[in-house]
C-alpha cells in the first residue's frame, strides 16, 4: 500500500498545479502532506472504500474550488475561452461528419440547395 500512497501523492502534486499560484505557494506542501496522511488513515480504517472516498473528495475540491479560482484569474480568461470554443468546434465537426445526410437535407430543404 505504501507504493500506492506514494503514487497517489505524486499524482496529487501534479493536480496542485490546478490551484492558483498563491494557494500553491502558501499551502501546497501542507495540502500534499494532509492528502498523504488522509490516504494512509483511510486505508487503515476502511481499505479501498476509504481511499476511493478520499480521492472523490479531492477531485470534488479540484472541480468545485481550484478550477473556478483559476478560471477567475484574468490571465486565464482567454485560454479558457479558447479551449471552450475549440472544443465546441471540434465536437461540432465530429457530429457533422457522422450526420452528413442530415446536413445535406438541411442544406437542400432550408437553403434551397444553393439555387439563387
Amino acid at each position: 500500500m505504501k507504493v500506492f500512497i506514494k503514487l497517489s501523492s505524486a499524482v496529487y502534486h501534479v493536480l496542485l498545479a490546478f490551484h492558483p499560484p498563491d494557494v500553491r505557494r502558501s499551502f501546497g506542501s501542507e495540502m500534499a502532506d494532509t492528502f498523504a496522511r488522509q490516504l494512509a488513515d483511510a486505508w487503515t480504517e476502511e481499505r479501498l472504500a476509504g481511499v476511493v472516498h478520499v480521492w472523490s473528495l479531492t477531485l470534488l475540491e479540484l472541480t468545485s474550488i481550484a478550477l473556478p479560482q483559476q478560471l477567475a484569474r484574468p490571465a486565464m480568461t482567454v485560454p479558457a475561452a479558447s479551449l471552450v470554443a475549440t472544443s465546441a468546434l471540434f465536437f461540432s465537426l465530429l457530429w457533422a461528419f457522422e450526420h452528413s445526410l442530415v446536413l445535406n437535407a438541411w442544406y437542400h430543404g432550408i437553403l434551397g440547395g444553393g439555387r439563387h
